[in-house]
C-alpha cells in the first residue's frame, strides 16, 4: 500500500522506465512481479481469451536488467486495476484538488512532502497500519537496487527533408546537413532513457539532441 509518484508531461516509454527506476531506488527495493495496466507503453498485444499478453519487447528487458516479472492485468480485472486506480483517485482528491503551484518542479516538491508526512504514515483503511511501516518487512523480500540504470533506447527510422530535418515526436530536429543531399535519405533514429535523441546516417552520428 505504499504509495511513490511523480507528476510527468510525457508518457513515453523511457519516461516511464526512468520513473520506475527512480521509484525502485527511492523505496529501496525492486519487487518480484510487476503488474501493469494493459498500457501501450509496456503492452504490445493485450490478453485475450485463450492468449497471455504480450508485453514489448523493450520492457520485457528492462524487467531482466531489474529482476522483475511483467503480469498484464486481464481486462475487466478490477481486484489488480481497482487499486491503482484508487490510488490516483486518492491523490487527484486528497493532494492535487484546488493546489497552486508554481511549476512542475513545485508541484512534485509539494507532491513528495505530501507522500511522506500524510499518504504514508497514516492508518491505511484496508490493512490497518501505516504503509511505511509495511515498507520496512516487505523490503526483506524485495530485490537489491542496482546501481546502473538499464540503457533503454526507443529506436525509429526517420525520413531526412531537403532543409536537413527529421520529425519525431511531433518536434522537428535538425541534422548534419550533409545527408540532405540525396532525396528519400533515411537515417536511424534512437532515443535513451535519458531522453537524448541520436541520428545515424549508417554507423555516423549526423545529430544529437
Amino acid at each position: 500500500r505504499y504509495m511513490w509518484a511523480e507528476f510527468t508531461t510525457t508518457t513515453r516509454r523511457p519516461e516511464l522506465i526512468r520513473l520506475m527506476e527512480r521509484a525502485f531506488r527511492e523505496i529501496g527495493g525492486v519487487p518480484e512481479e510487476l503488474v501493469v495496466d494493459n498500457m501501450r507503453q509496456v503492452i504490445d498485444k493485450p490478453a485475450r481469451q485463450g492468449g497471455p499478453a504480450l508485453v514489448n519487447h523493450d520492457f520485457q528487458e528492462f524487467g531482466r536488467w531489474w529482476g522483475f516479472r511483467t503480469i498484464a492485468c486481464p481486462p475487466y480485472w478490477p481486484q489488480a486495476k481497482g487499486k491503482v486506480e484508487r490510488g490516483i483517485g486518492y491523490i487527484k482528491r486528497s493532494f492535487l484538488e484546488g493546489r497552486s503551484f508554481a511549476g512542475l518542479d513545485d508541484l512534485n516538491g509539494q507532491l513528495r512532502s505530501w507522500l511522506a508526512c500524510k499518504a504514508n504514515v497514516r492508518c491505511h483503511g484496508t490493512v490497518k497500519e501505516r504503509p511505511i511501516d509495511r515498507l520496512q518487512r516487505e523490503l526483506t523480500h524485495m530485490g537489491s537496487v542496482q546501481p546502473d540504470s538499464y540503457p533503454s533506447l526507443q529506436r525509429c527510422t526517420r525520413l531526412v527533408s531537403n532543409d536537413a530535418r527529421i520529425s519525431y515526436g511531433g518536434v522537428l530536429y535538425s541534422v548534419d546537413p550533409e545527408v540532405a543531399c540525396r532525396r528519400g535519405t533515411r537515417v536511424d533514429v534512437q532515443v535513451s532513457v535519458d531522453g537524448i535523441l541520436r541520428a545515424y546516417y549508417g554507423e555516423r552520428l549526423v545529430a544529437q539532441h
